[in-house]
């Protein structure tokens, strides 16, 4: 839980208002220079509080409402969506 110690994680908990780990582990990765950097925060928190619809730019973006949240996401996207083992071979 140390990851949540920060003054911007412990803002975003209530108001995402996490209900699986899944959602814990995003709103983990959301406060992270890429995605803020990427504008990637607000559009996650609409999404996830149902204040805007959500779309999918890629399937591989449905598990984060459309938002590329992990470099993994966008690396799968970039190579064409295969996994990593797919890769490895």
């Amino acid at each position: 839980m140390f990851q949540v110690e920060s003054p911007a994680q412990m803002a975003t908990l209530p108001r995402l208002r996490p209900r699986h780990f899944y959602d814990l582990a995003c709103e983990i990765a959301l406060i992270r220079p890429g995605p803020i950097q990427g504008g990637a925060v607000h559009p996650f928190v609409r999404r996830m509080t149902g204040q805007e619809p959500i779309t999918y730019p890629h399937p591989l973006l449905e598990p984060t409402k459309g938002v590329r949240l992990f470099q993994r996401q966008l690396m799968q996207m970039a190579v064409g969506g295969i996994d990593g083992d797919e890769a490895i071979c």
